[in-house]
């Protein structure tokens, strides 16, 4: 298996996330590029690629001849030689429906889908400059499972971002609670010189009060 950056930088910002002051702007490799990258380690025995960005779903909208990341799969699948295609991370904000089709109709994209949603409650989301509501991402979990028979999602959540209190935590369990996702990949908040957050919030939640929130959770998931 293999890693194919498809998406360099970010152009987001997210409140807590340094990526885009350390790798640059969004800048998405041309379809060719891609593809011949792709063609030559099938050619090395690869079966497997991945599809890295940091919104990954964002591909091809800055090129010339704008393309997508559901187009970029129909011409990846169509390589001979290659068994599996996976990507990530998506964004709730860009997964599409036209994406949730190629998933499901494609049988070398594999029906596994890496959306964070990071916390769960919307005052939260709007410090870290998420762009979305728990309701939108309640909906969008209720679509990808309609349309993608089969499919395992895993997401992201941060635990004690400054301003989360006990009551938005608690959202943030009830929330984990009603989805039942298949993979949480789990984070303590701290701060990243640089960053907004760092800049501009108290990191105002106490370490071990991010110790319980995170055991918590971790207690869920492995219930």
């Amino acid at each position: 298996s293999a890693f194919v950056p498809v998406v360099l930088g970010c152009s987001h910002a997210c409140t807590y996330c340094i990526i885009p002051y350390r790798r640059g702007v969004e800048r998405s490799r041309p379809v060719e590029d891609v593809l011949q990258e792709v063609r030559s380690l099938v050619s090395q025995g690869v079966k497997e690629v991945t599809l890295l960005g940091q919104i990954v779903d964002r591909y091809g909208l800055d090129l010339p001849e704008p393309s997508t990341l559901s187009a970029l799969l129909r011409l990846i699948h169509e390589v001979k030689g290659l068994e599996r295609i996976r990507f990530l991370t998506s964004h709730p904000n860009w997964f599409s429906r036209e994406l949730m089709d190629v998933v499901a109709e494609l049988p070398r994209v594999m029906p596994h889908i890496e959306v964070p949603h990071q916390a769960g409650h919307d005052q939260v989301l709007k410090g870290m400059k998420r762009e979305y509501t728990i309701q939108q991402y309640r909906e969008l979990i209720g679509q990808i499972r309609d349309r993608i028979p089969g499919v395992s999602i895993a997401t992201d959540v941060i635990v004690g971002f400054p301003g989360e209190t006990k009551q938005y935590f608690q959202s943030s369990y009830d929330l984990l609670q009603e989805l039942r996702l298949d993979v949480v990949h789990l984070a303590r908040y701290s701060i990243r010189p640089g960053t907004v957050a760092a800049r501009k919030m108290e990191d105002d939640v106490l370490d071990d009060e991010k110790w319980r929130r995170f055991r918590l959770i971790e207690e869920l998931q492995e219930g």
